[in-house]
């Protein structure tokens, strides 16, 4: 079956390498995880580097699924590649591309190929996982504007975005 491809783009009023550092920062992955998909770190890697594994699982009990990820294509300030090496999905390549639109504005875009799981199969599968991925970036995306905001303003405002979140995850 041949792969289907998902995109999603936002421009931030930062630089590129503030926003490279956003995606950096230890935990990165939990922070842009939305809190009802459960995300249970098993293995963190040696962070976003050439090579690195992640493992981890997603959902909710009695409907847990397990992925690991390797990270490839580190590029610093340009891009980074996660490729599944085993997910619910027959085929997933992330690709995390960073540019530089001025001196003080970036653009964040995410491609993502994937074949669905064979539990989703044909034309309503890949529907289900384009909605699926439009609402997961979108999320994303919405948290990244906030942590690269924070960012420059120092640890407390960092602590208020996190607390803020937290709160979210509480309703």
């Amino acid at each position: 079956m041949r792969a289907s491809r998902f995109e999603h783009t936002s421009r931030f009023p930062v630089p590129v390498g503030t926003l490279w550092k956003a995606h950096m920062r230890p935990g990165a992955l939990r922070r842009l995880t939305p809190w009802p998909l459960g995300l249970e770190s098993i293995e963190e890697g040696r962070g976003v580097a050439d090579g690195s594994v992640v493992r981890f699982r997603v959902g909710q009990p009695g409907f847990r699924q397990e992925w690991t990820v390797v990270h490839s294509g580190v590029r610093p300030r340009v891009s980074f590649v996660d490729t599944a090496l085993a997910s619910p999905f027959r085929y997933w390549v992330h690709q995390h591309l960073f540019c530089d639109v001025t001196r003080a504005t970036s653009e964040l875009r995410d491609v993502v190929h994937f074949v669905p799981p064979r539990w989703l199969p044909g034309a309503s599968g890949r529907f289900l996982v384009r909605l699926a991925l439009r609402v997961l970036f979108t999320w994303r995306h919405r948290v990244t504007r906030g942590l690269v905001r924070e960012s420059d303003a120092g640890p407390a405002a960092l602590a208020r975005l996190q607390r803020d979140l937290a709160h979210c995850a509480s309703w």
